[in-house]
């Protein structure tokens, strides 16, 4: 502690701060900065963000097409399936018909 007398002659005590040290938790060099890098999350740019929000991103919108066209598919194949199966169940009747 240092002491000083001041203009009005009385005397006082600064209190000068211990220097400050480095937590323990806190580390630094290589491994730190990585670990923050890791947390970090990609923004976004305006451009993706208003594609997220609307919908009209150019990929997305083929894929859904594509799956659209999928399901027309697997449907218009599903009647054609149960049409044949219709198709043979008939013509066994048939045959069963004229070998009576």
């Amino acid at each position: 502690m240092d002491e000083f007398s001041g203009d009005m002659g009385m005397e006082s005590t600064v209190v000068t701060p211990a220097p400050l040290t480095v937590s323990g938790s806190f580390k630094e060099g290589k491994n730190s900065s990585r670990r923050r890098a890791h947390s970090m999350r990609p923004s976004l740019d305006a451009d993706e963000f208003m594609n997220l929000l609307h919908g009209s991103d150019p990929v997305k919108l083929e894929l859904n097409r594509l799956e659209n066209d999928v399901r027309d598919k697997d449907r218009e194949l599903s009647e054609a399936q149960a049409e044949i199966k219709a198709l043979k169940h008939s013509e066994r009747l048939r045959e069963k018909a004229v070998e009576e």
